[in-house]
């Protein structure tokens, strides 16, 4: 039997979390949280220190790699508020999708 798996990360102020599904048994198979500090100092700078986004994206990049052992068929990353106010994002946010191939989302914070 084919196992219809999807993921999600979510690159949160603090952590990022990777939750890995069977969407046809609605049964969580993984779960991993790293704390990534990526809106560390935000509120101050304006923009995400550096060693947090190393720390963010070596956690994509194992989270991506993890995901797709198990054998997800689809993977939808989302971020949230640190990523729609920091000046640098869109920069990281490419650098994302240009070195790990990973589209990420930022949610909007209106209801």
């Amino acid at each position: 039997m084919i196992r219809n798996l999807v993921g999600s990360i979510d690159i949160g102020s603090n952590s990022t979390l990777l939750l890995v599904i069977d969407k046809d048994k609605k049964e969580v198979i993984k779960e991993f949280s790293t704390i990534t500090g990526l809106g560390r100092g935000l509120d101050k700078s304006g923009v995400f220190q550096e060693s947090a986004m190393n720390d963010t994206f070596n956690a994509l990049k194992k989270y991506k790699n993890e995901a797709f052992a198990l054998g997800c068929t689809k993977l939808v990353i989302t971020a949230t508020e640190a990523s729609r106010v920091a000046v640098n994002a869109k920069d990281f946010f490419r650098r994302i999708s240009d070195e790990l191939e990973l589209d990420v989302q930022i949610i909007s914070g209106e209801g």
